[in-house]
């Protein structure tokens, strides 16, 4: 996900021109494609340890820790920031949303996965 990632945000400016010819749009676009494919590493961070936590069969504390970030990090500050940058702002919360959320899993299954983790036998 890194990979193609980086691949999308280097390469957003050739990406977003073939789909509108209006100069805005494609600028828009590719400002997207920037924080979208800077955010993979964080998106995959907190699908791999969120997975490893709900497949050791806890599945409250990543659904708990995807929808405070959710509402905390991306939708609060977006509803706020949307009148300065516009759509960009919610973009930008978007990505820091991930790495919040990835880096919470990450530390809460690296400090208490004994103790999530439940016993199968």
């Amino acid at each position: 996900m890194t990979a193609l990632g980086l691949a999308v945000a280097v390469f957003s400016r050739f990406l977003a021109h073939p789909f509108s010819s209006d100069e805005r749009v494609a600028e828009l676009s590719s400002t997207y494609l920037v924080l979208a494919g800077l955010s993979e590493p964080g998106l995959a961070l907190a699908m791999v340890v969120g997975g490893v936590i709900r497949s050791a069969g806890n599945t409250i504390v990543p659904l708990a820790v995807n929808a405070l970030c959710l509402y905390l990090v991306r939708v609060a500050p977006s509803t706020i920031l949307v009148d300065y940058e516009g759509v960009i702002d919610a973009w930008i919360a978007m990505a820091v949303d991930v790495y919040v959320g990835g880096l919470v899993l990450f530390f809460i299954f690296s400090s208490y996965f004994g103790k999530l983790a439940r016993r199968i036998v």
